[in-house]
């Protein structure tokens, strides 16, 4: 084999820089496509996370005014007096004229910290009807005002209302402690969970809505009572009169009957058809559409199926509301959620191959209601008496009673679906780092009286405000002033509490 020469080597060279070039021009737009599209993934995700957040913070505005009643931190935001100072000052008008928030604080200064939570209710409603909608705003107690205030208002209520003498001694201190904390997963898990209540007290007025319309629908007026007496007694002996000449000859005789009206194509679901579930009855069922919902930016709950019938589904409604208000209470404990409780994934994994011949089939999960479920216990429960109660009621038809099978993967689907929903919001919550930063201050409280008033303070302290807790109690026999044998032995009580304003 001969030794190439300097100028064969030369044009090789030449050849591979020039292959080299044209592989590098061919491949290099795939490349580069493929990073702009993993990039402009990377931005599509982020911006649905951001647009995802947006529709969370709307939802959490809408459940604010309810968690503040709940935790007791839910007032009037103008008073009486300040409402006087105002309507001399300035006209509905003059609020409508406002475009930004330094507006209502230059009409009082007592707004200054009031300014934001007007104007939000002003664009939210597109202007005040009256100055009297001023005292209708409900926001928190601490808006706008002073906490040390606030606090003394709040324990001067509670303590008249329990019977302690307004011969208290009351001091209130700022905690000298401000750290910033994270909001934690729980407290994510149940923000979620208030916003699928929230959908669910919709939902039930909704339905107790149409149950009351078609109540009045299924009620004859006296007119229609009438009518019907008259159709009868006309159908039992007969009115030639009254027969239509194109069905008649003019001499009383019948020469064609009308013909039937057509039926409605449309069919009610709320009446248990069994036509309606065709696409229910699929055991292996697809989550993609519910997998997909958060990527396109639908953050809404499911609705329960409409095969369920509406007076079973509006009393299931009220159950499963008050399953999870008792969840979110504390009040019932559940190891992994209500709805992760109630139902089981088997994984029934692929099927194997006969003698070796054909392929193995995909392998699938199984979702059932468990058989110790109490929402099952319940959905049971309703579907025997409301049959039972259609057989018992004579006027109902008996033909198409409820499929028991498709009625439970209805409801299956329905709690798949939402456990479903809510681990997805809890994974968009998770990766984003919430914090806040509360403002305590610590509460001292001295006062003498009967054992009886100081259970009551403490029972009006733990259920009608929240953001104040007790961290010390102490009391001690007070000996100094001599009592009747009748009367109630005084205390010296010594209430130490923390009082925690976000």
């Amino acid at each position: 084999m001969r030794e190439l020469t300097k100028r064969e080597k030369t044009l090789l060279c030449v050849v591979g820089v020039i292959c080299l070039i044209v592989f590098i021009m061919r491949g290099l737009p795939t490349v580069l496509q493929g990073l702009a599209g993993a990039r402009i993934a990377d931005k599509h995700e982020r911006l649905q996370t951001a647009e995802n957040l947006v529709l969370l913070d709307r939802q959490a505005s809408g459940i604010g005014e309810s968690l503040r009643e709940l935790v007791g931190l839910r007032g009037r935001l103008i008073s009486d007096s300040l409402f006087d100072e105002i309507s001399q000052l300035h006209t509905v008008q003059t609020l409508n004229q406002t475009r930004r928030t330094s507006d209502f604080t230059s009409l009082h200064p007592a707004l200054e910290g009031k300014a934001e939570a007007l104007f939000a209710y002003k664009n939210q409603r597109g202007g005040f009807a009256n100055l009297e909608e001023l005292k209708s705003i409900q926001a928190s107690i601490f808006e706008g005002e002073q906490p040390r205030v606030v606090i003394s208002q709040r324990i001067s209520q509670l303590a008249r209302r329990s019977g302690v003498r307004p011969d208290y001694q009351l001091n209130i201190k700022p905690s000298p402690s401000k750290k910033t904390e994270k909001i934690s997963h729980q407290a994510k898990r149940n923000f979620i969970l208030y916003s699928y209540t929230r959908e669910l007290e919709t939902e039930l007025k909704q339905l107790k809505e149409l149950e009351q319309q078609k109540t009045e629908q299924s009620e004859p007026r006296l007119d229609e009572e009438v009518e019907l007496e008259r159709a009868m007694f006309e159908g039992w002996w007969g009115d030639y009169d009254s027969v239509d000449a194109n069905n008649g000859d003019g001499n009383g005789r019948v020469l064609q009957e009308p013909k039937p009206a057509e039926e409605d194509a449309e069919i009610d679901t709320d009446s248990g058809g069994k036509s309606s579930t065709a696409n229910l009855t699929t055991s292996n069922r697809d989550h993609l559409k519910a997998k997909n919902r958060l990527s396109k930016g639908n953050l809404s709950f499911r609705k329960l199926p409409a095969i369920i019938p509406l007076e079973l589904r509006a009393t299931l409604i009220e159950f499963i509301l008050s399953s999870v208000t008792s969840e979110l209470h504390g009040a019932t404990e559940f190891k992994r959620g209500f709805f992760s409780d109630q139902i089981s994934r088997v994984d029934e994994g692929p099927s194997r191959k006969f003698l070796g011949f054909g392929r193995n089939a995909p392998s699938g999960v199984q979702v059932k209601l468990r058989e110790n479920s109490v929402l099952l216990a319940k959905f049971e429960d309703l579907i025997r008496r409301y049959e039972a109660n259609r057989v018992y009621d004579a006027a109902e038809s008996t033909d198409d009673v409820l499929d028991y099978d498709e009625q439970i993967v209805a409801l299956t689907e329905y709690v798949d679906d939402t456990e479903l929903q809510i681990k997805q919001l809890e994974n968009l919550l998770a990766g984003v780092t919430l914090t806040h930063q509360p403002e305590l201050y610590v509460v001292e409280m001295k006062f003498k009286s009967g054992v009886g008033t100081v259970v009551k303070l403490l029972e009006s302290i733990d259920t009608s405000t929240k953001w104040l807790y007790v961290r010390n109690l102490k009391i001690v026999n007070d000996k100094s002033e001599k009592k009747d044998a009748e009367e109630e032995t005084k205390l010296g009580v010594e209430l130490s509490m923390t009082a925690r304003i976000l």
